[in-house]
């Protein structure tokens, strides 16, 4: 048989399966800004007027998202570790 079939650890966040814990936090992250996004939508960009669709805060700095994604998964891996500790100590009493 060419193909075999396996289970495998997943993690989930932000809605999908990741196969490793970082890009678990990474997606959870990610879509914690894009529930706060407010671009403004347009289907498409009028070069002739200069009418371009408006950014929100989090996407006019494109470097400044990737470290507020960074500092946020950061953060959530801080909180899932105490959460994990604080278990630990609650069973092994």
């Amino acid at each position: 048989m060419i193909i075999k079939r396996e289970q495998a650890t997943v993690y989930r966040g932000g809605g999908r399966r990741y196969f490793t814990k970082r890009a678990a936090y990474n997606g959870a992250a990610r879509d914690k800004i894009m529930s706060r996004c407010e671009c403004e939508v347009s289907a498409y960009d009028d070069f002739e007027t200069g009418y371009m669709a408006i950014p929100c805060r989090y996407h006019e700095d494109m470097d400044k998202l990737a470290r507020l994604q960074a500092r946020l998964a950061r953060w959530y891996r801080h909180l899932d570790q105490a959460s994990e500790q604080e278990q630990a100590n609650i069973g092994g009493e």
